[in-house]
């Protein structure tokens, strides 16, 4: 693709007013700029990666929608917790929780099992029938 534009561009340098070698410094220009884009987004990449969950001091534990734009957050600051209430006007902090509350424990997923919800589906839809 290069060599045809540059062969191109060899053949009627005077018709176009446009010389080989200003044509070589376009291509070559677009080639940096290429690298540089692509080496930045590689560069940006690797630095998100580095950035990882063990350093931080600060996580939100719990959060409860309660309104159009109102949520409450229980934020957990080194070993204090925090109840805040955020809204489109900012935080408010609701109250400093003398003892911290123990995270509600992650459930856990059970494979079902398909041939008895299958049953079900269509038991649903015969019922309809």
């Amino acid at each position: 693709m290069i060599a045809g534009v540059i062969d191109a561009a060899a053949a009627a340098p005077m018709a176009t007013g446009v010389g080989l070698g200003e044509v070589l410094r376009v291509v070559v220009s677009l080639a940096a700029v290429l690298a540089l884009v692509i080496g930045v987004g590689w560069l940006t990449r690797r630095a998100q990666g580095r950035v990882g969950p063990a350093g931080r001091r600060l996580r939100c534990i719990e959060s409860l929608t309660v309104g159009n734009k109102q949520r409450v957050l229980l934020i957990q600051v080194g070993t204090q917790q925090v109840l805040v209430g955020a809204s489109a006007g900012g935080l408010t902090t609701l109250e400093v929780l003398a003892e911290p509350v123990a995270p509600a424990p992650r459930p856990t997923a059970v494979a079902p099992d398909l041939r008895t919800s299958f049953r079900a589906v269509l038991a649903q839809f015969g019922k309809h029938a």
